[in-house]
């Protein structure tokens, strides 16, 4: 039996699809996992997370994180192997700036690496230009 060009895209097609499914964030309309604020502004706070889920390191695994500029703020994402794991929306309020965060994967003891990244990057900066204002 020989196989048609068609049916082989169709199939193709399919598997792609459903690969795209398997690594699409959940739907993030239900609440998020935490929600922060912060005295930092939106750019600040996304920058930081984003150079922090950059340096994560996963045993067996790639993580990437990705950046897209929104009309209110930011959203980040990080994927881990070829599942979205982290999801924040980082968005300017008044002086500052909110952050919530939809933990997609599954974590087991402590708080995962990631959420005490989104933690820390509310935090005020101890020093240097930011600290000044000059940012």
């Amino acid at each position: 039996m020989s196989v048609r060009p068609f049916q082989l895209m169709a199939a193709a097609l399919a598997a792609t699809m459903l690969l795209a499914a398997c690594a699409a964030p959940a739907s993030l309309s239900g609440p998020p996992t935490s929600s922060y604020g912060s005295a930092k502004s939106a750019r600040a706070v996304a920058d930081c997370l984003f150079g922090r889920w950059g340096a994560t390191r996963v045993v067996g695994a790639t993580a990437v994180p990705s950046q897209q500029l929104t009309p209110n703020g930011y959203r980040l994402s990080l994927t881990i192997g070829k599942a979205i794991d982290q999801v924040a929306v980082v968005e300017s309020e008044g002086k500052g700036s909110t952050t919530k965060l939809w933990s997609l994967g599954m974590y087991f003891g402590d708080k995962a690496v990631q959420i005490v990244d989104v933690e820390a990057c509310q935090q005020p900066p101890a020093c240097g230009r930011e600290a000044a204002g000059l940012e």
